[in-house]
């Protein structure tokens, strides 16, 4: 994968979880609830993780790391 589409997948995942969030916030019944603390949680984590391989190796193309 290219930084870009690190970047733009990170975008999308935590784009998902933000949605899901929303979701549950808005109508609080236990099926949006467990919505949001299955795949939600599990897409803010991949953002991050993507996110952090991103930086990573941009760190390591500009020869900081």
């Amino acid at each position: 994968m290219t930084n870009e589409t690190l970047l733009g997948a990170s975008l999308v995942a935590m784009l998902v979880a933000l949605g899901l969030m929303l979701v549950c916030l808005a109508w609080p019944i236990p099926w949006t609830i467990g919505l949001f603390l299955g795949p939600g949680l599990m897409a803010g984590g991949a953002s991050i993780a993507l996110y952090v391989v991103y930086v990573l190796r941009d760190l390591r193309k500009r020869g900081a790391l």
